[in-house]
């Protein structure tokens, strides 16, 4: 029975069907004014009754209907990932995509968390913060499906500060989902993934799905680019969230030519950005001998313009392009 049903009784008994609605405060004084009364009748007795009754019955509705049970909220990660360490990694840009699936596991008398991760089609990251910190590595094995690779990878991770380690890998992949399974094991000691298992110090095993995410392809001349003497080839120029990428076959230098200083990368200031480039001279199907380089850069956390120079051969060739600020989702 609720409050309305109650008022509607109470008027019929007392043969009142012109009741107007009165606050609980009204009641009450009523109820005072009529204290004074040394004898009540048996029909006044049963009104005060049913009076206290519906203010008693007023009052618990209000408070259990203004102050609801609210379920719990759901556990979140005690701390971010710090943006210097996220820097250390090459990943500033990107930090609005590194996800933290704050997974907690043991190994030995060690916690270990995993705190964050983050995968591109050129390049992936695994953040684990270890309690109590400790300069000695983890071991990890990680094994990836639809990430462009079906063979592990195994390695110690590096050691970071506060308590974080974390590892990389880099594969050509496709965009999309991707999903890993990781093997934690304390002292990381060659040969790694190849050791028996037996044989291993305490492990923690888990599995992850991950988004990798896409790359943007940057403006550079289509087909064979003449550079003095050179026939320059490329192959991909690209960014993802997190780097820059250039991939090119250049024929026409001599074996002994270090080819890999003749790509540079120049900011909006026209200062050169620190890269890293590997190459050799080698048989390429579909263009005989030539140099093979592949050049990356982390890309900037804000936006700005760049500029790719190849230079060889007795000319150059150049190219600049526009960098938006990073993304957030």
């Amino acid at each position: 029975m609720n409050d309305t049903e109650i008022r509607s009784r109470l008027r019929k008994a007392m043969g009142d069907y012109d009741y107007k609605p009165r606050s609980s405060q009204e009641v009450e004084a009523g109820l005072v004014r009529a204290a004074p009364s040394s004898r009540l009748g048996p029909m006044g007795m049963v009104a005060a009754i049913l009076a206290v009754l519906i203010v008693v019955s007023l009052v618990y509705v209000r408070v259990h209907s203004t102050h609801p049970t609210l379920p719990a909220a759901p556990p979140s990660p005690s701390s971010s990932i710090p943006a210097s360490l996220l820097d250390q990694m090459n990943l500033g840009a990107a930090a609005a995509l590194v996800t933290q699936p704050n997974l907690v596991g043991t190994i030995g008398d060690r916690t270990v968390t995993f705190v964050g991760a983050y995968a591109d089609v050129l390049q992936a990251a695994l953040i684990f913060r270890v309690s109590p910190a400790s300069d000695t590595p983890l071991g990890i094995d990680v094994w990836w499906t639809g990430y462009g690779r079906d063979d592990p990878y195994s390695r110690a991770l590096t050691v970071g500060p506060d308590g974080y380690q974390y590892g990389g890998d880099s594969a050509h992949s496709p965009a999309g989902t991707a999903q890993l399974r990781v093997t934690l094991w304390d002292n990381w000691t060659y040969p790694g993934v190849y050791a028996a298992s037996e044989t291993r110090p305490p492990t923690w095993t888990f599995t992850y799905n991950i988004t990798v995410h896409a790359a943007t392809p940057l403006p550079v001349q289509h087909g064979v680019i003449p550079v003095g003497s050179w026939k320059v080839t490329v192959l991909e120029f690209e960014m993802t969230p997190s780097s820059i990428y250039f991939h090119a076959l250049i024929d026409g230098p001599p074996i002994t030519s270090n080819v890999i200083k003749s790509v540079a990368m120049f900011d909006a200031t026209g200062a050169a950005v620190s890269t890293g480039c590997s190459g050799g001279w080698g048989a390429s199907a579909g263009y005989g001998r030539v140099w093979e380089v592949g050049c990356g850069w982390t890309r900037p956390a804000h936006a700005t313009t760049y500029r790719l120079v190849i230079t060889g051969g007795g000319g150059q060739y150049s190219t600049s392009f526009d960098i938006p600020a990073p993304p957030t989702s």
